[in-house]
């Protein structure tokens, strides 16, 4: 969505996506208002799962900016894969938040960080940075994370009313951790599920059947996920 009021994004399969900039899977672009991504599977992108984005200094009657992007519910698997450099780095953080963006809402989703083929590659689960400003009131929480080698947790930049909270992970992780717990057991359904609601089962029943190929070799998504 870009110039869109309450758009409602879900129960898609977004994969392989490139480009020589972005390649997200999701996109909440600028002068919008209460973006929602729920139940949708993103993998195997060269950017990552979500990139939230405001481009800074437009005047109100052209540009509102963008506000209150809610995340919900989804699945990321081996996002994040871009192994060029942008400028002067290698960048391709799971989530990109860039721009002075407001309110994001990123929640209750799993991550699923595969070894990366490449040395270079970014290893970081999210990236707040500057696009004529800064994200404020970016909230990640409740998130359910599995690594396969260690990555880089948040990268705050300059952001303001960052608030991460209460993300479970297993595996290892490398940079902050305030915010994240490690779980103890094994990464799972047991590890994320909750029966007393409906969303889980929502996004379970979009899954189930689904399959993806990783590094030449086609997986069950519920087995990635330890549904099954």
């Amino acid at each position: 969505p870009w110039s869109c009021d309450n758009a409602l994004v879900q129960y898609n399969i977004v994969s392989d996506h490139k480009s020589p900039v972005d390649a997200y899977g999701f996109d909440s672009d600028w002068n919008s208002n209460n973006s929602v991504f729920q139940y949708n599977l993103s993998c195997n992108n060269d950017g990552g799962f979500l990139l939230v984005c405001n481009s800074g200094g437009w005047t109100p009657d052209w540009s509102i900016g963008n506000k209150g992007t809610i995340a919900r519910y989804n699945i990321s698997i081996n996002d994040g894969l871009r192994n060029y450099k942008l400028k002067e780095n290698f960048f391709s953080p799971v989530i990109h938040c860039t721009g002075p963006i407001e309110n994001s809402l990123i929640e209750k989703n799993i991550f699923v960080l595969l070894k990366k083929p490449d040395e270079e590659i970014d290893r970081t689960l999210i990236s707040l940075t500057d696009w004529k400003g800064y994200p404020d009131s970016t909230f990640f929480k409740d998130n359910f994370i599995f690594t396969e080698e260690p990555y880089r947790t948040v990268d705050h930049g300059r952001s303001t009313n960052t608030f991460i909270a209460n993300n479970r992970y297993s595996g290892e992780i490398t940079g902050p951790d305030a915010g994240f717990s490690r779980y103890a057991g094994k990464f799972g359904r047991q590890m994320w599920y909750d029966s007393t609601g409906e969303n889980w089962n929502r996004l379970i029943a979009f899954v189930r059947d689904k399959t993806i190929t990783i590094n030449g070799r086609e997986s069950k998504v519920a087995g990635l996920i330890g549904i099954d």
